[in-house]
Parts: structure tokens; sequence; C-alpha cells
């Protein structure tokens, strides 16, 4: 499966780039793996001081954004690796599934159960629950949600590598919520987990993340009938990346191949698409004059 390369850590700029995955992407499948600094993400029709410790987010710096799917709000921080996958409907059946293709109308399995699969490849026994989770030993260790613009679709999810429990917990803490029962750290503790313990053999999320990237690059999805939309087709130029006060970072340290770890993962059969200057320029713009501002943040 084709990728993008994504070292931008800024909530409001991820948030953008996805919609402009679902709306305006690569015509073939294309996934991304990515982190953001510490941030709540609430759903699309989620009322922000309903589920979010909106003072406490200001007292620590944490900054809170809005996707552009539905579903519960989330707490990320660089611990924590994202997923997103985009593409015309139907892009997304596992491999391994044998499943017809859908009817006009139906939902398809989605990306979540390729991200699951390669869990699995690498020794955890992740299920999908019928509640848009992926749980690992009857705990959570990931959510994930789907939107579908004409006829495409994007579907994204989050998994917890070493994420911190407590802020977590008081930055999703609301007085008078029963989303996480007031019942303290020990309550999520007793709900959700971190895979960091499961996985001995990555010494650091850098490295599961590493792993994770080969893995997908080498899936080829079963593909239902669906014709795909022209838009744009992957530029061959370097990524450019944007003037000084972009959000984009510095790039993660990932293991070089032929390390043992890379050496026991499928070959990649997936190719970089590279951004192009009016993508980025495109993306930076979503973030300016949409995810980044109150008026679609607290809406």
């Amino acid at each position: 499966m084709n990728f993008i390369s994504n070292p931008c850590t800024n909530p409001w700029w991820n948030m953008a780039m996805d919609e402009w995955l679902l709306q305006s992407g690569p015509s073939e499948p294309v996934f991304r793996l990515w982190r953001n600094e510490p941030s709540v993400i609430i759903g699309y029709n989620q009322v922000a001081e309903q589920e979010v410790n909106l003072e406490y987010l200001q007292q620590h710096g944490i900054k809170l954004a809005r996707r552009v799917t539905g579903g519960g709000a989330v707490y990320h921080d660089l611990q924590n690796l994202n997923y997103s996958f985009a593409g015309p409907i139907g892009s997304f059946l596992a491999p391994e599934a044998t499943v017809p293709a859908p009817t006009p109308g139906s939902a398809p399995p989605s990306g979540a159960a390729i991200f699951a699969q390669a869990l699995r490849s690498l020794g955890l026994p992740a299920e999908l629950s019928g509640r848009n989770d992926i749980f690992l030993e009857g705990r959570k260790i990931s959510g994930y949600a789907r939107s579908m613009w004409h006829n495409r679709e994007l579907v994204h999810g989050t998994l917890m590598y070493d994420v911190d429990i407590e802020t977590l917990t008081a930055a999703l803490n609301v007085e008078g919520s029963s989303k996480l029962n007031l019942k303290g750290v020990g309550s999520v503790r007793s709900r959700v987990t971190n895979v960091r313990d499961y996985l001995p053999q990555f010494s650091s999320l850098d490295e599961l993340q590493a792993a994770l990237q080969q893995y997908l690059a080498s899936v080829s999805p079963t593909f239902a009938s669906v014709p795909a939309p022209a838009f744009g087709t992957p530029i061959p130029e370097p990524i450019t990346v944007p003037a000084a006060g972009s959000p984009i970072s510095e790039p993660i340290t990932v293991p070089a191949a032929g390390s043992p770890i890379s050496e026991s993962l499928p070959a990649s059969t997936g190719r970089e698409y590279r951004l192009s200057p009016s993508d980025l320029a495109a993306i930076d713009s979503l973030c300016a004059e949409k995810f980044s501002i109150d008026g679609w943040i607290l809406r």
C-alpha cells in the first residue's frame, strides 16, 4: 500500500491533513502513521465543554482539536501512535477477509481491520470490537472512526503505546460527565492499556512505528469494485517542507533497513506519495482557516 511520511506533531495540522486526504487525496489507497503533541481530539458532533476539562488543558498547555469523524474525545501524546487510511470507498478490505464487495449504501470493513492485522503480525492478539475499538486481553488499546466524502473514505485511529494515563484521565474528566465515571486513574487503567509491555522486542515507539510502517506498506488490500475519483497522482519530486512557522517538525528516527527488527518483517511494496507544494499549501490553508480556530473547535 502506498504511504505518506508525516513528521508533523501539531494536532490542528494533522486534522487538516485528514480532511485533505478524505476530500482531495491520492486516487490510490494510501496510509500514514503520525503522532500529536499533548492534545485532546473531540469528535465531529461533540460539545467540548461536556467532554473535556478545558481549564486543565489551558493550565497544562494541551491543545484542543476537532476531527472530521464522529465518536468520542481522545487524549493524544507523543507516546500514542495514530494511523489514517484514505482512498476510494471499499479500498481497505483486509487481505485475509473473505468478504464480498459491498452493495451500494453498505459499509465495507474498515482499515482498522488491516491495522489490527498488522498488530497481530507483531505478536499482539488484537481484536476488533463492535464499538469501533481494538482490544487486547479485554482492555482497549485503540479507538477508530470513519468518514465518507462522495465515493471516498477516511478511516483513522489510535494506538496507546505508553500514554500518560493520569493526564488522559484529568484531561477528559469533566464534573458530571459519565465518560470516566469520575473514578480516577484506577478506573481508567482497568479499561484501557498501553501496549509497550506486550512488545518487549521494541525498545521504543520509534521502532514499533517503523515495523508497522513496513508491514502496512507490504499489504495489498482486497479492493471492492467502487469507481475511484480522478483526483491527483503521486508527485515524483522530493517533499517540500513549508516555510518557517509551519507546524512540520523534524522527522522521527526509525531503525535502518537491515536491522534485526526490519529483517523479520515482510518486504515493503508500497511507494511513497510525496506531497507537492500545492498539497502542502492546501493543508496549511485548512489548518489556518478552519482546524486551528475556535469557530471550528468550540462550535
